[in-house]
C-alpha cells in the first residue's frame, strides 16, 4: 500500500465496494465506490467524523501472476467538495485559479 493510499485509509477507514471490474490480457480494471468516516487528519483538512465517498478507476498490470504496475484516478474534486465549502463545481480556468480556489 503506498503512503498515499495508507494515509487514506488511516483517517478515514471503511470499505470499497467494487462497482465494474474487466480483466483482458495482463490487465485488471476497476472501478469502486470509498465509503468512510473522517475520523484523522489529512494534510490540511482536519477530521470532521463525518462520512464521505470517493469513486475511483484503479488498473492493475500482472505480469507472471504478480502486481507488476497500478495506475488510479480517483475524484479529488469530489472529494474536497466533502470537506469544504471553498471547492466549486466545474474545472478552474487555471492552474493558478485551482491553487487560489484551494487556498479560500
Amino acid at each position: 500500500m503506498g503512503i498515499t493510499s495508507r494515509l487514506f485509509w488511516e483517517a478515514k477507514p471503511g470499505t470499497h465496494e467494487i462497482e465494474d471490474q474487466i480483466a483482458e490480457g495482463d490487465k485488471v480494471v476497476t472501478r469502486l465506490t470509498a465509503q468512510g468516516v473522517h475520523k484523522g487528519d489529512l494534510p490540511g483538512i482536519p477530521a470532521t467524523g463525518k462520512s464521505v465517498t470517493m469513486t475511483a478507476t484503479v488498473i492493475h498490470r500482472i505480469e507472471n501472476g504478480k502486481l507488476a504496475e497500478k495506475w488510479s484516478d480517483k475524484d479529488l474534486h469530489g472529494f474536497l467538495a466533502q470537506h469544504t465549502s471553498r471547492v466549486r463545481p466545474g474545472p478552474p480556468t487555471s492552474r493558478a485559479e485551482e491553487l487560489r480556489v484551494l487556498a479560500g
